[in-house]
């Protein structure tokens, strides 16, 4: 056991640094597949690696509810991926082109949707998918927030504007203070376009449409909700 522990605590003790987060980001199938094929393409084959030696590099990719692993990029550096069908549980399908994929290390994937509380920072990778439901998760403001569809989730946290013209989530409703310009939001890992964060202004700021990835300046109203909706090319737009 004190081998152990030494050995997960050796690089804070010697400042070797730890490896650094990686943020997921979804592709999608280029082409349909039936329930039996086990060669599928992909828009982008980034991030996805063949097995290695005891499926050390082992990558899974989930496709709606179906999980597949990996085995070999065929021809190596193309999007043309030989897999292994319906593992950890899931069930074998037919998928449509278009269909959003993700592709990650096995602990990006967890069988159930995420509760609790949440260290994000001690995360290697953001977002977590559950294979169960196919929700994606990220950690924010401590907890786990749905980041590909609504679930309600509030911190009562006060953001400062002053602090910083970038302004990142603590939740899909959250509080911001000031009057100081904003002109980045950072995306929730995840977040997909059409959805919408809810920001209770508990003062006047301001948002710009120049620097930053908000598509419209406005002006918040204290007390009064404003809604920043992700459209397609990446920026926010605000609801006034």
């Amino acid at each position: 056991m004190t081998r152990r522990i030494l050995t997960i605590l050796w690089p804070l003790l010697v400042g070797i640094p730890l490896p650094a987060q990686v943020v997921l980001g979804p592709t999608t199938l280029t082409n349909a597949i039936t329930a039996t094929q086990e060669h599928i393409v992909l828009g982008s084959g980034a991030g996805i690696t063949a097995p290695g030696r005891n499926k050390t590099a082992l990558t899974n990719i989930m496709v709606d509810s179906e999980l597949f692993e990996a085995i070999e990029i065929d021809p190596p550096g193309t999007n043309f991926i030989h897999v292994t069908r319906g593992v950890r549980q899931s069930l074998r399908t037919t998928h449509a082109a278009g269909t959003t994929v993700w592709a990650g290390p096995t602990t990006a994937f967890v069988q159930s949707d995420p509760t609790g509380a949440c260290t994000r920072t001690a995360l290697a990778y953001v977002p977590l998918i559950a294979i169960s439901t196919h929700r994606v998760f990220d950690c924010l403001g401590g907890k786990w927030v749905r980041s590909d569809g609504p679930d309600g989730s509030y911190n009562g946290t006060v953001i400062a504007s002053g602090a910083s013209a970038t302004v990142t989530p603590l939740a899909q409703m959250f509080k911001i203070s000031g009057t100081s310009a904003i002109s980045r939001i950072v995306p929730p890992a995840g977040w997909s376009p059409g959805g919408c964060l809810s920001i209770i202004p508990t003062g006047n700021f301001t948002t710009l449409a120049t620097g930053g990835n908000i598509g419209k300046a406005s002006t918040a109203v204290t007390g009064k909700v404003l809604k920043m909706c992700l459209g397609n090319l990446s920026l926010w737009w605000p609801s006034y």
